[in-house]
């Protein structure tokens, strides 16, 4: 199995989109059924995750009960355990790592100045626990609600690869909200 997904990772604020602004998540995975209830999964992506475009090996998993209970993990990114109470509604707990890189305004600072690095980026990566609610709108549509605790979280501003600034953002609760449309 494979994916190729390209995203945007923009303040859309400096003078247009280009090149920098785009990212791209890639994988190439091999996927084995054991049982009729289990599954796992090995693989290799490349991704943003770590805050950095870099590769990173996967083990995954999905066990389910055959009934209303599962549990998916693809470590190190997420373990997810879930209660299906119908099959609109579910009920998730989750452990998660989350991260990206975009491209830094060079006068994003309020004092006017340019940055004076040649290619400044914003890195982060957050690692966080907690319940999400997920409700089957439509055969094509579901919504998300969630919250939890951050474990962990830091954000770099770097120039080009190499590491300019690092920031320790203290644990604490975060929400999340989210509409998928389609697959």
């Amino acid at each position: 199995m494979s994916m190729l997904g390209p995203g945007l990772a923009s303040d859309l604020k400096s003078s247009g989109i280009s090149q920098d602004d785009m990212n791209v998540t890639a994988g190439l995975f091999f996927e084995k059924q054991v049982r009729p209830t289990f599954n796992y999964t090995l693989g290799l992506t490349y991704s943003s995750i770590l805050g950095i475009p870099a590769p990173l090996p996967v083990i995954g998993f999905n066990w389910n009960d055959g009934n209303k209970w599962s549990v998916e993990g693809y470590l190190p990114v997420s373990l997810t355990a879930t209660f299906a109470a119908s099959n609109k509604f579910s009920l998730d707990f989750a452990a998660l790592m989350v991260g990206n890189q975009y491209q830094a305004d060079p006068n994003q600072f309020s004092d006017g100045n340019a940055l004076p690095l040649p290619d400044p980026k914003w890195s982060y990566i957050g690692y966080g626990i907690g319940p999400r609610i997920r409700y089957q709108v439509a055969d094509s549509v579901e919504l998300r609600l969630g919250g939890g605790w951050t474990l962990y979280h830091q954000l770099q501003l770097r120039d080009g690869d190499d590491e300019v600034n690092k920031y320790e953002i203290s644990p604490g609760p975060y929400f999340v909200a989210g509409v998928t449309i389609g697959g």
